[in-house]
């Protein structure tokens, strides 16, 4: 067994139990900014609202949720680095970049879904190879550079990877893969789990 594998194995048993959490729910989504950029957020991260984030009052930090507008149909994936919103009747805070991207800037509000991707079923993940990584090295669309991913398919035995940097915003997918990687594995029952950041 490759050490990289082995490690993939050892950080799976050590790595504490994540909360559980409904996977989706809808509800109002409001957005926030004007007179809070540069401020510290509820994790202590500065606050940008060019950043696709957003405020929730109980998801972990970090989680990633994607926020579809019921509208319009557009959706969005934010990191929950915040705590809110604090109106009666709300159920997240986006960032002006998130709320773009859905087009409710103008509107202030909306009725919105929000989906957990860290329960989203194996053929919710969309994956494709790219020449831009290679080794154990991926690109992604919903996590951040430095984040440890464990990939687990059907047929094999489990992988860890590395997030090296962001998928292009050209590319509809999820996940690019290296060639060697995106040829091994059984995409049609991947599980994809988030080990670490570094």
């Amino acid at each position: 067994m490759r050490p990289l594998l082995l490690l993939a194995l050892c950080l799976t048993a050590c790595a504490p139990a994540l909360s559980r959490v409904p996977n989706a729910a809808e509800g109002i989504a409001s957005w926030y900014g004007p007179g809070f950029e540069g401020r510290l957020t509820a994790n202590g991260e500065v606050f940008d609202s060019s950043l696709l984030t957003a405020a929730h009052q109980t998801l972990p930090f970090d989680t990633l949720v994607r926020v579809t507008n019921l509208n319009n149909g557009l959706a969005v994936v934010v990191r929950i680095n915040d705590r809110g919103p604090f109106v009666g009747g709300r159920i997240i805070d986006l960032s002006r970049a998130a709320a773009e991207r859905i087009d409710m800037i103008g509107s202030g509000t909306a009725p919105v879904r929000l989906e957990l991707l860290s329960d989203m079923p194996a053929a919710s993940w969309r994956v494709q190879m790219s020449s831009e990584v290679d080794g154990y090295d991926v690109l992604s669309r919903l996590h951040r550079p430095g984040e440890l991913l464990l990939l687990r398919g059907a047929a094999q035995e489990p992988l860890l990877l590395r997030v090296v940097g962001r998928v292009p915003e050209t590319e509809d997918v999820d996940l690019l893969l290296p060639r060697a990687l995106f040829e091994a594995l059984d995409l049609t029952e991947l599980e994809v789990e988030v080990i670490s950041a570094l």
